[in-house]
């Protein structure tokens, strides 16, 4: 399993571990690490797993992608590579343990000071006050499966047979888990 690290002036700012052959790195949406800084492209690199190594590519972004400070096309990463994407490095490191969040549906992955603040807004839109700030993912409904779990969606879900459906490839966000609920199909909302 190859974990990645991400930082902005040496603070952590995330972890992820790479999860499918290619993991997209970029500012869209759309990516498997969505970087939210105007210094990244929007489809900014790649990093691509084959039986026999890890590697990344550079797909045309603007500043370019670094590898240990030289400038790359494509490379073949080893343990303990520091890649640098705009002002952002990500660390590279063959982690032999396994992530705890393996049983969750992790369809995408937020830092922890993105997830405080979506907390927030749930907390306040709860409560009826209106949210200050926007987030930077776009979610714009919030709703708890039949097993308690809140998740945050960036298009309207639909009512499937335990759980809310995603649809047209909307971005879902796993927020917090709480007490099972058995009117969850009552808990959509919008934010």
């Amino acid at each position: 399993m190859y974990k990645l690290t991400i930082r902005d002036n040496n603070n952590k700012l995330d972890e992820m571990y790479v999860s499918h052959e290619v993991f997209k790195i970029g500012r869209n949406s759309d990516n498997d690490i969505r970087l939210d800084d105007a210094t990244v492209s929007s489809h900014h690199a790649e990093i691509i797993q084959s039986d026999l190594n890890v590697s990344i590519r550079d797909c045309g972004s603007t500043n370019g992608t670094y590898v240990n400070g030289s400038s790359i096309d494509k490379h073949i990463l080893k343990d303990n590579d520091v890649i640098v994407i705009g002002k952002l490095t990500i660390s590279f490191l063959n982690d032999a343990s396994e992530p705890l969040e393996d049983d969750l549906d992790p369809t995408t992955t937020i830092s922890r000071g993105e997830m405080q603040h979506l907390l927030e807004r749930i907390e306040q839109h709860k409560s009826g006050k209106t949210a200050s700030t926007t987030v930077s993912r776009k979610l714009n409904w919030i709703a708890q499966n039949e097993n308690g779990i809140w998740w945050g969606f960036e298009i309207e879900p639909v009512v499937g047979e335990t759980d809310w459906e995603n649809q047209n490839n909307g971005m879902k966000i796993l927020l917090k888990e709480e007490a099972k609920n058995e009117n969850w199909k009552d808990t959509l909302q919008k934010l």
